[in-house]
C-alpha cells in the first residue's frame, strides 16, 4: 500500500520489518487499519519472534510535498510477545510514535575466538499510558509529551556463528506510585568450543534451551507501606558467567524476593520472604521473617543527659 514507506524504511534500518496481517485497510492515504497483524524484524518466513497484534492502527506522516517523512503513530490492541511461538508478554494497549530516527537503538558486530562472529542489536520504543482516541488522521503529527509515558520497550536480538541466535525481551516502567522492570533472555545453544580454554569449564552443558527472567516490581502502596517483588529464574549455574559475566562478577545476587515494609517516624516493621528457584544457588531462605524496630525513642531528658530506647 505504501511502497515509498517500505523502500525508506529499508534504507534507514537495512532490516526489513514485516508487517502480516488477516485484514488490512487503508481507510485514507497515510492511515492503515490491520485485524490480526503479526510484526517482526525476521526475515525468515516462519520467524522465530514476532508480536501478535489484535487491532494494529498506523498513521504515516507526509511533508509538505505529499512524501512520507518516515516518522508515523500507531495504536495496538492486545499484543502478544512470542519466541519459538511461547508467549513471553502481553500487554492489553500500546500506543506509540517514532520519528525520523528508527527504533534501532545500538548495532554491534564483530568476531572472536569465543563466539566466531556476533551481531548485536537493540530495538525500542516508549509505551503510552492508557488508551488513545482514534487516530486523527487530520493532526499535526506532534508527539505528546513524555508525562504520558508508561514505560519503555526494548528488543534485544543476538547471534553469534558457534552459539546461534538469542533474543532478548526487556520492560521498564515508571508510572504513579509503582516502578518496576522485566527482562528476559532465551537462546538455543549449540554449546561451548572445547577448543577454547574459557569455554572448556563450561563442558558438559548441561541444556541447549537456555535463558533467564527476572523481575522487579515496587510499589508504593500507602505513605507508609512499601511493597517489593523480585524473582530471578535462570536455566543453568553457568548462563551468567558465559553470557553476562560483567552482571555475575558485580551486580547484586540473584534472588527471589517478597518484602513488605512499614514505618512511621521511628518505628519500623518488614515483612520477608526470600525462596531459593535456582535449584543451583546455595543461600539462605527465609519463609517467613518478620522483624519490628523502634530506634531512639526518648525516655528521660535532663541536666545530666539524655536517655534513649531502641529495640
Amino acid at each position: 500500500l505504501l511502497p515509498n514507506r517500505r523502500e525508506k524504511l529499508l534504507q534507514n534500518r537495512n532490516l526489513p520489518v514485516v508487517v502480516r496481517a488477516r485484514e488490512a485497510r487503508e481507510i485514507m492515504s497515510g492511515l492503515l487499519v490491520l485485524k490480526d497483524a503479526r510484526l517482526t524484524t525476521c526475515a525468515f518466513a516462519g520467524a522465530h519472534y514476532d508480536f501478535s497484534i489484535s487491532e494494529l492502527e498506523m498513521k504515516f506522516d507526509k511533508d509538505h510535498e505529499g512524501e512520507f517523512t518516515g516518522s508515523y503513530h500507531a495504536a495496538a490492541s492486545t499484543v502478544l510477545y512470542k519466541v519459538e511461538g511461547i508467549p513471553l508478554l502481553y500487554v492489553p494497549y500500546a500506543a506509540f510514535s517514532e520519528g525520523g530516527n528508527p527504533p534501532l537503538r545500538s548495532l554491534k558486530a564483530g568476531k572472536t575466538s569465543r563466539f566466531g562472529g556476533y551481531g548485536y542489536s537493540e530495538w525500542g520504543t516508549a509505551i503510552r499510558k492508557g488508551q488513545m482516541d482514534r487516530i486523527n488522521p487530520w493532526d499535526d503529527g506532534n508527539v505528546e509529551d513524555d508525562k504520558n509515558n508508561w514505560g519503555d520497550i526494548a528488543l534485544k536480538l543476538d547471534y553469534r556463528r558457534k552459539r546461534g541466535w538469542a533474543e532478548g525481551l526487556g520492560v521498564d516502567y515508571d508510572w504513579g506510585n509503582y516502578s518496576g522492570r522485566i527482562e528476559g533472555y532465551y537462546l538455543r545453544d549449540r554449546g561451548p568450543d572445547p577448543g577454547i580454554r574459557f569455554d572448556r569449564q563450561f563442558i558438559p552443558m548441561e541444556n541447549d534451551d537456555r535463558g533467564r527472567v527476572a523481575l522487579f516490581h515496587r510499589h508504593e502502596i500507602a505513605p507508609s507501606l512499601r511493597g517489593e517483588l523480585e524473582l530471578s529464574r535462570i536455566s543453568d549455574r553457568n548462563l551468567l558467567p558465559e553470557f553476562f559475566e560483567k552482571e555475575f562478577k558485580e551486580a547484586k545476587e540473584q534472588e527471589s524476593v517478597l518484602y513488605l515494609r512499614w514505618r512511621d517516624g521511628n518505628r519500623m516493621a518488614y515483612y520477608l520472604e526470600r525462596h531459593r528457584l535456582n535449584d543451583f544457588q546455595t543461600q539462605n531462605e527465609y519463609l517467613p521473617s518478620l522483624s519490628f524496630a523502634i530506634l531512639q525513642e526518648p525516655v528521660y531528658s535532663g541536666d545530666f543527659g539524655d536517655l534513649f530506647f531502641s529495640s
